[in-house]
């Protein structure tokens, strides 16, 4: 049985990885499929359900649980974060922005063969860019951001193979480029 191809793409918040997957989605490849992770949060100004994300309702999203159609999953503020069977591809390479504890979650499947890639950036960097992507930001989030994932990401090197790409200014096209070359080489492997 072939197993389900999953390029996890993670980072530190302000690291780059919603700008890096907005960038990959520009170079069109007929062996990458892009994951749309499903969630019980409302949208935010600008996201559109579908490809942002699937914007379902709390006990849809349990429902899809129980029945064994949530791939991984994990809870933020209440709201609910996952991935759903229906939404991975077989055939091609599944690339997908995830966060630390939905990693540990993927990496339990033996039907699932793991590639993690983690965007990195300078703590100057990720602050500023925390700092400049509102016009009015929240501080004291960003503040708990930052420390949160500095708790969150501290153990990931000593239980996964993480390739880390380092992303910074003007260096977008650079990154992609990079993961670019991985999913091919990691389709001409099979």
């Amino acid at each position: 049985m072939n197993k389900i191809k999953i390029l996890a793409i993670i980072g530190k918040s302000g690291a780059g990885k919603d700008s890096v997957l907005k960038c990959l989605k520009m170079y069109p490849s007929d062996d990458i499929h892009y994951i749309v992770s499903s969630t019980t949060r409302p949208p935010r100004e600008g996201e559109v359900d579908g490809i942002d994300y699937h914007f379902i309702e709390h006990d849809d999203f349990i429902d899809l649980m129980e029945s064994n159609q949530i791939v991984e999953m994990s809870v933020f503020r209440d709201w609910c974060y996952g991935t759903s069977a229906k939404d991975l591809s077989k055939t091609k390479i599944n690339i997908g922005g995830f966060d630390p504890m939905r990693i540990g979650i993927l990496a339990d499947h033996s039907s699932i063969d793991l590639k993690i890639i983690m965007i990195t950036a300078t703590d100057k960097e990720r602050l500023l860019r925390s700092l400049n992507r509102e016009n009015d930001p929240d501080v004291s989030e960003i503040i708990r951001r930052y420390h949160a994932d500095e708790e969150d990401f501290k153990y990931l090197h000593h239980e996964f193979d993480i390739i880390e790409i380092p992303n910074h200014d003007g260096s977008i096209d650079k990154v992609c480029q990079s993961i670019l070359d991985i999913v091919d080489e990691w389709g001409k492997i099979d």
